[in-house]
């Protein structure tokens, strides 16, 4: 046989081809193993529970105190005394107008002392105003403790009366299933003793039963005999209407007990006594006789027995009621006295704001009124400052043309700054009163404050809610009056029931399902979830995981199901 060219092949590159053929390409073995697990970065479900974001706004520097100076006549400006940013004290003579009645001449006739008097005057009236509201406002938080506290007791003394009917619920319950137990065993051991005395001496001879007790009795007393039939037929009677009733509550059912119990022992105690008179002879001999006679003795210790258990019953039943009154009653009053100690600490409050309103109200018709006598010292042709700032605007210059009620210029008093910003009504319903911020001021340096105010309506034109801030210490020449910083507020949003909260990055939203990736076993599973609601870069998200399973936040853009993954720090 001739080989050609083209069918010749060297053992050693045979071998090569057989050993490919049979192990396939090492690169599509290796390809899956080689993949390198990629860094992602995750969290919990318990932790995803909630999620703290912050919003920063802008808000614009005002002071809490300031007045606007008003021309009170017409004129022209010869004297302005400050420019824009300086500083003045209460009584400073800040504009002089002159107008061609008075020529430029005061001319008031007053002197520089009594000028002097009622500068002083006007200061020591802003001084009281001003150390009035800071006492008052010690006075009102002792007050607003109080009566905080006094809230906090009422609610727990509410929390511990419903604590207390749930547990008479629970008590009553109980005593109930116990007592019921109690009359059901009671009235079978009655069944038990009535049947075992008809087996004894037949009364009932419609009653198909083991009769050889009575087939062995001699003769005895025919009248006790008929009275213990009697008793019998009755003790029947009531078994009967015992068991065909229908109880509507547990102590009827143990009073009828205790009725069916007590007849039972009648019939035993006079069974006993019908036995013990009978005569002992051939049909009846001594032994049959004593047998008889240790039979009814057992029932009538059962029967005693069993009035003991029913009658404890019925005993445990009236005391629990009483025990449950008794603390029930206990616990209402103490929850009618802390609400009535919330009231009185609620109205000693009011009061209290109501009489430092009254306080502050006089000092400050005080205060006025030291300001109009200054003013009409100083007559209507000099404009003084009203109180001691900083001129945070001026709209008059020297020479200018003044017409009465103008707006010459505004005192900012910088002893207490404010931040007015808006939010809209998502941010304003997870924020609150006192809640801390974060102040930028215009150095950049963060300052912390406090929330002191926030609008109960929107703003009518841009549906947004006013927000006031204020610095938590109060060193004013942080800020600038007039100017914008940036106030910083943390929230924590909460999911409902058992949802977690993600942000969106970490959710791939598809056509026709949602779903996110989690860690297990080292390697990436996708999980599917549901969308509850979306609100700015979050969502709200239901799903079955454990809280104890890590979620991926981060890098589930680039993997895919089923790949390996590392968990970074």
């Amino acid at each position: 046989m001739t080989l050609t060219k083209k069918t010749l092949i060297s053992v050693p590159a045979l071998l090569s081809l057989l050993f490919l053929t049979a192990c396939g390409s090492p690169a599509a073995v290796t390809e899956k193993q080689a993949k390198a697990a990629r860094e992602v970065k995750g969290q919990t479900v318990a932790s995803s529970r909630s999620v703290s974001q912050s919003y920063e706004y802008p808000a614009l520097v005002l002071s809490e105190q300031e007045a606007k100076l008003i021309a009170k006549t017409s004129g022209t400006a010869k004297q302005v005394n400050f420019k824009l940013g300086d500083k003045v004290k209460i009584g400073d003579l800040l504009i002089k107008i002159d107008d061609i009645n008075q020529g430029g001449s005061l001319g008031s006739g007053f002197s520089a002392n009594q000028i002097r008097q009622a500068q002083l005057a006007a200061e020591q009236a802003e001084t009281n105003k001003r150390n009035l509201a800071l006492t008052s406002a010690e006075g009102l938080k002792s007050l607003q403790i109080a009566y905080e506290s006094a809230q906090i007791a009422a609610e727990q003394a509410r929390l511990n009366l419903a604590n207390r009917e749930k547990g008479i619920d629970q008590s009553t319950g109980d005593v109930d299933t116990n007592a019921n137990n109690t009359a059901d065993a009671v009235a079978d051991a009655c069944n038990t003793i009535i049947n075992g005395i008809n087996n004894i001496t037949g009364f009932d001879p419609n009653v198909v039963g083991d009769l050889a007790y009575k087939n062995n009795l001699g003769v005895t007393n025919a009248q006790q005999a008929i009275e213990a039939k009697n008793i019998y037929d009755n003790t029947s009677v009531i078994y009967q209407k015992y068991i065909n009733n229908v109880f509507t509550d547990t102590k009827t059912k143990l009073d009828k007990t205790i009725e069916l119990a007590q007849n039972t022992k009648r019939l035993t105690d006079i069974t006993k006594n019908y036995i013990d008179a009978s005569l002992i002879g051939t049909l009846l001999p001594a032994a049959t006789l004593n047998g008889f006679q240790s039979a009814i003795a057992a029932y009538q210790t059962q029967i005693n027995t069993a009035i003991s258990q029913i009658n404890a019953a019925k005993q445990a039943l009236a005391n629990n009621t009483i025990n449950n009154d008794t603390n029930s009653d206990a616990l209402t009053k103490a929850y009618e006295l802390a609400k009535q100690q919330e009231k009185n600490a609620q109205q000693a409050l009011a009061a209290q704001q109501a009489n430092i309103k009254s306080a502050l109200d006089m000092a400050d018709l005080q205060y006025r009124n030291a300001l109009i006598n200054l003013q009409s010292i100083l007559d209507v042709h000099q404009v003084v400052a009203p109180l001691s700032g900083l001129v945070s605007q001026s709209f008059v210059s020297l020479g200018d043309t003044v017409s009465a009620g103008q707006l010459l210029a505004t005192i900012s008093s910088g002893q207490a700054m404010k931040f007015q910003f808006y939010v809209d009504a998502n941010v304003l319903k997870n924020i609150t009163k006192d809640q801390t911020v974060i102040i930028k001021n215009n150095d950049l340096r963060e300052v912390p404050g406090k929330i002191v105010s926030l609008a109960a309506q929107a703003d009518a034109l841009t549906k947004r809610f006013l927000v006031e801030v204020s610095p938590t210490d109060s060193d004013a020449a942080a800020f600038s009056l007039g100017t914008v910083v940036n106030i910083i507020i943390t929230i924590e949003k909460k999911a409902d029931s058992a949802n977690i909260i993600l942000p969106l990055s970490a959710i791939e939203i598809g056509q026709n399902s949602n779903n996110i990736f989690i860690i297990e076993n080292s390697q990436a599973k996708k999980v599917s979830i549901t969308i509850i609601k979306i609100q700015g870069e979050t969502a709200e998200i239901k799903t079955d995981l454990n809280d104890t399973d890590i979620i991926i936040i981060e890098g589930n853009k680039l993997i895919q199901d089923g790949d390996p993954v590392t968990l970074s720090e």
